[in-house]
């Protein structure tokens, strides 16, 4: 994942005019992206992460953003945002 992208929304797009997959308010990923990602690993679907909160200091804090996307369809098959805080740390 880029390193200045932001985050994910909701669903992942085709330009119809070339063919170019983003995913919403994140860099626009190669046009045959996916596609080279199936053929080259025969993979179904790809797992696409966002590291979306981490706090190193109290309260400890680590949110994830995921989305599994279906190669052919560009469908978003699966989505899941998890956050985690630890108010304690002890040593």
């Amino acid at each position: 994942m880029p390193k200045n992208s932001t985050s994910f929304r909701s669903r992942l797009r085709t330009s119809a005019d070339v063919r170019q997959v983003e995913l919403d308010r994140a860099e626009i990923l190669p046009p045959d992206f996916l596609d080279s990602l199936q053929r080259v690993y025969g993979c179904d679907a790809v797992l696409f992460c966002e590291l979306s909160t981490f706090r190193a200091y109290a309260p400890l804090a680590v949110g994830w953003r995921m989305k599994l996307v279906d190669v052919r369809t560009r469908q978003i098959l699966w989505r899941r945002t998890m956050s985690l805080t630890l108010e304690t740390v002890r040593l």
